[in-house]
């Protein structure tokens, strides 16, 4: 009984170190706002991914949405901006934070019948980025949701 209740304690002990070293690497979290940031862009993409379908072009246009999630310190957001090009779609995260100022920058892609983002441009580091978007392949965003982590 008494080897049990040793290897119990020494078990809770090593999986409490793996969960701590796992939600507290910066590494991790930064994956995690990527993910939400995607999210958050999937949100918004309606108009953006009609305009690509019938036109193959997008309206230029420079507006901000937020990405909200919560971490060990509570709620959190960030106010991104979104500037759309004919092509192209960059999403610049702000000069203070955990991202400090790094884009992303998304390019539709159409594949039977539907819009695809490419991810793999922008200054973000691709370490930060989904495996999808490492290798370079076009992404359904509205799928990215299924995709996500708990909340770190």
């Amino acid at each position: 009984m008494k080897k049990l209740l040793v290897f119990t304690i020494l078990l809770t002990i090593i999986l409490a170190g793996i969960g701590y070293a796992v939600y507290s690497d910066p590494d991790f979290k930064r994956q995690q706002i990527f993910i939400y940031t995607l999210k958050s862009f999937a949100k918004q993409l309606k108009p953006l991914e009609s305009q690509y379908k019938l036109k193959q072009v997008m309206l230029p246009q420079r507006t901000s949405f937020t990405v909200s999630y919560t971490d060990a310190e509570g709620q959190q957001k960030i106010d991104m901006m979104m500037q759309v090009e004919a092509k192209l779609v960059r999403l610049s995260y702000p000069k203070e934070g955990d991202l400090d100022g790094e884009t992303i920058v998304l390019e539709p892609v159409i594949k039977q019948q539907k819009v695809l983002w490419k991810c793999l441009n922008g200054s973000l580091l691709t370490r930060y980025r989904i495996k999808d978007c490492r290798l370079g392949y076009a992404v359904d965003l509205h799928q990215i949701e299924a995709k996500l982590l708990p909340n770190f």
